[in-house]
């Protein structure tokens, strides 16, 4: 099933949320954001913030103004876990 998210940050403190990003599938978004976790681990940079996750297509997301408008409720939430392993969890 597609899927698709914000960019990845490290921070969640920003206002406005990131251009999104599709994935083929929800595991191709898990592998990725583990990558992402790994390199923020490598190089100090903290904890990475949790990854909304919304099932469909990227193009569903409206731009107005240069800000991303998705939809109210995510699908799936992911986040990295006390020792490094990314979980998913249901909203």
């Amino acid at each position: 099933m597609e899927c698709y998210t914000e960019e990845f940050k490290v921070r969640s403190n920003f206002p406005y949320p990131g251009r999104p990003v599709q994935f083929t599938t929800l595991s191709h978004a898990r592998n990725t954001y583990a990558e992402f976790v790994q390199y923020c681990d490598k190089f100090g940079m903290g904890k990475p913030a949790a990854a909304f996750i919304y099932f469909g297509k990227a193009d569903d997301v409206v731009n107005l103004n240069g800000i991303y408008l998705y939809p109210d409720y995510p699908d799936r939430i992911m986040e990295s876990g006390p020792k490094g392993g990314v979980k998913i969890g249901r909203t």
